[in-house]
């Protein structure tokens, strides 16, 4: 019998699942708008435990990720800081999913 990995040991109920699925709808998400990923880390391997992503948002666009974001069914820390002085021109939306 294998041993089992230290994440593998935890409860359960204490372990997010991650959908890989649910997850390449942001990426995808990002693709096909005019939003620009500037950074992406996934922590884990072979089970991701947890992922972070930033992306660079235009003015105007900021709620529709964040309404696509939390309605893609997967809970997630969302963080949204406005950018450009004076005047801000778009967002950076930081996503967080996992324990982290």
């Amino acid at each position: 019998m294998a041993p089992q990995r230290g994440s593998d040991q935890l409860d359960p109920g204490h372990r997010p699942q991650l959908d890989t699925a649910k997850l390449s709808q942001i990426t995808d998400l990002a693709a096909k708008s005019n939003f620009h990923i500037l950074r992406w880390e996934i922590y884990g391997q072979p089970a991701i435990d947890w992922i972070r992503g930033t992306f660079r948002v235009p003015q105007g666009q900021v709620g529709e990720m964040v309404e696509k974001v939390l309605n893609g069914g997967i809970s997630y820390n969302i963080e949204v800081f406005p950018i450009g002085i004076p005047k801000p021109d778009g967002a950076l939306v930081n996503i967080q999913y996992g324990p982290r």
